[in-house]
Parts: structure tokens; C-alpha cells; sequence
């Protein structure tokens, strides 16, 4: 692995061990779980998934229960989190796919995962990388800024574009051991640290290795 990446690596799995997030979902992760997350997680707040998550579990342990779930009963739960009937019908269809097609078993495969209502490459790769330990990066917006902005990378402004150039830089400085740390430390570092407006570059832990800090300087 070339040096800078080394450093990036070292730095950001270092600042990650001390100022992780905790959130009901990255304990006692489950391929179920993971996907439950991801689907609530979608175009709203980590803050307001926190808020329902577990009441949800409670209700829906399984992909059985959520198969037998009605609507409006997912609806009441995760209302607080917008478009609840839209998101409600997609939960119950992946509930009802994995009991129907999986035999309740969610599949462990990124291509069967892929076949899943709702779930789209990001949460097959959660899956992958949380818990099944391969080598599997997240990538969306977040992790496309900081590394653009560490490496000067100069991504495709088309979005799927620049999400597969991400995930191919990121591949070869993951290993399945290191995976999951990789991706919550991007995750987090994201939304702490270098966030889309007034990224805190003075408290950065790339410092002296982050182009964008470098370019601030000069200017």
C-alpha cells in the first residue's frame, strides 16, 4: 500500500477508536438488522432512526414478523421518519421476500442480496462488510467527499461514476479484518470532521496529508 494511504489508513482507524458513534444498530449485528437500518436510515437523520430503531426490532425480530406485519403498523412506528407509507410497503415486501423466497434466512450473497426490495449496492455492502467480515466498502456522498477532498481525487461528477471510482480506490486499502472499522471510521470522520459545509480542517486528523487542507493554506 503506497505511503499516503498507509497514513490515511493509520489515522483515521486511530481518530475512529476514539470517537466512534454509538447507535443501536452497530450492536449485536445481524445481516437482518444491518438491512432493517439501512432501508430507516434512508433520506432522513441517524438521530431519527436512533429514535425508533429499537422500538421497531422489538416489533419486527424477524423477517417473518415484518412478512405479517399491516402497513399501517409499520407506518405508526416509523412515521417520524417521512414518506412512512412508501418506506412501510418496501419493509414489508423485503420481510415477505425473505420468508417467502429465503426461508427466512437473509441471503449472503451481494448478487441475492441485490434482488431484495430496498435494497440497493450500499446495503449489500453493509451486509457484507458488518457482517459477514469480507472486504466490502460503503460508499455513498460521504465517503465520495472525504476521499475527494483527501487525495485530490478528481471523481466523475456523475454520481454512479463516482461511487465506483470511490469503491475501487478504497478496495485494495481494506482488508476483511479491517472492513467494517474502515467503513464506520468514513462514516463518522464524515459527519464529524469533514462535512459537506464547514469541514473542521483544524481539528482534522489529515492534517499535512489532505490536499484540500493543503489548498486552503495556499489560499
Amino acid at each position: 500500500m503506497p505511503e499516503r494511504e498507509t497514513k490515511f489508513l493509520r489515522r483515521l482507524l486511530r481518530w475512529a477508536s476514539v470517537n466512534k458513534r454509538d447507535f443501536p444498530w452497530r450492536k449485536n449485528r445481524t445481516s437482518y438488522r444491518v438491512l432493517i437500518a439501512e432501508q430507516l436510515l434512508r433520506k432522513t437523520t441517524a438521530k431519527q432512526v436512533q429514535a425508533v430503531y429499537d422500538q421497531f426490532m422489538k416489533r419486527f425480530p424477524t423477517p417473518e414478523h415484518l412478512a405479517r406485519a399491516r402497513p399501517r403498523e409499520i407506518e405508526r412506528i416509523i412515521r417520524s421518519l417521512g414518506m412512512e407509507k412508501k418506506r412501510s410497503l418496501t419493509l414489508k415486501q423485503f420481510g415477505k421476500a425473505i420468508q417467502t423466497r429465503f426461508d427466512g434466512k437473509v441471503p449472503q450473497s451481494r448478487d441475492l442480496l441485490l434482488t431484495l426490495p430496498g435494497v440497493g449496492e450500499y446495503a449489500a455492502d453493509a451486509v457484507l462488510s458488518l457482517t459477514i467480515r469480507k472486504s466490502a466498502p460503503m460508499v455513498d456522498r460521504n465517503a465520495v467527499r472525504v476521499l475527494s477532498r483527501v487525495f485530490g481525487l478528481d471523481l466523475s461528477k456523475n454520481y454512479r461514476k463516482a461511487v465506483s471510482e470511490t469503491r475501487s480506490f478504497v478496495l485494495p486499502i481494506m482488508s476483511e479484518h479491517s472492513s467494517a472499522k474502515v467503513n464506520f471510521g468514513l462514516l463518522d470522520f464524515a459527519a464529524l470532521v469533514c462535512a459537506a459545509r464547514s469541514p473542521k480542517c483544524h481539528v482534522c486528523p489529515m492534517q499535512g496529508i489532505c490536499d484540500y487542507e493543503i489548498r486552503l493554506k495556499k489560499d
